[in-house]
């Protein structure tokens, strides 16, 4: 039992030192400016521009892609600035006139949010992380205007008209007064 408990600790450090590892890669990525991986967000896709990796493989850049999401991703903005229109009655205003997201189906109220949230429109990678030992909470890459769909001067007002349309404040919880339990 003692060496068993013993491999397992052992285990259990090396894990440990795996995770601080990748997410120290995937910071140092992001403060670079460099993709990090994953899905990319609706507006842009993955382009091989003849670059490689350590073992050979192909590394996809991402790049606007101008001739199909990125004109959604322009009226969204507009329509939550210039039209004061908050996320259901976008996501209903796409569905019923015809545009799909990426994968084919309807619109949410999430994706929306997400869109109308993400700074990478702007031009900056943002890594969003729990607060760590050094307390960032966020790291934010240097401008990157190939990466610019909205200008950031519309990124930032469409972010003040959404503040503004926020029926509660930032930091606050929904509470539920009611006489039922579990209301």
């Amino acid at each position: 039992k003692l060496i068993t408990y013993i491999r397992y600790w052992q285990a259990e450090g090396e894990s440990r030192k795996t995770s601080q590892r990748v997410s120290d890669a995937i910071v140092q990525a992001v403060t670079e400016g460099r993709y990090r991986g994953g899905a990319t967000a609706y507006g842009y896709k993955m382009i091989n521009n003849g670059r490689n990796n350590y073992k050979g493989k192909p590394v996809l850049d991402i790049t606007v892609d101008e001739d199909g999401e990125a004109p959604v991703v322009r009226l969204i903005y507009f329509l939550a600035r210039e039209r004061n229109m908050g996320c259901w009655a976008i996501a209903k205003h796409l569905n019923d006139n015809g545009y799909k997201t990426r994968h084919g189906g309807l619109w949410t109220n999430t994706q929306v949010r997400q869109i109308l949230t993400n700074p990478i429109y702007k031009g900056y990678y943002e890594l969003r992380q729990k607060k760590n030992e050094r307390g960032n909470p966020k790291v934010v890459s240097p401008f990157m205007p190939e990466l610019v769909i909205i200008p950031e001067e519309e990124w930032n007002a469409t972010q003040e008209v959404m503040d503004k349309r926020a029926t509660r404040k930032k930091g606050t919880k929904n509470t539920n007064y009611g006489s039922m339990l579990l209301a």
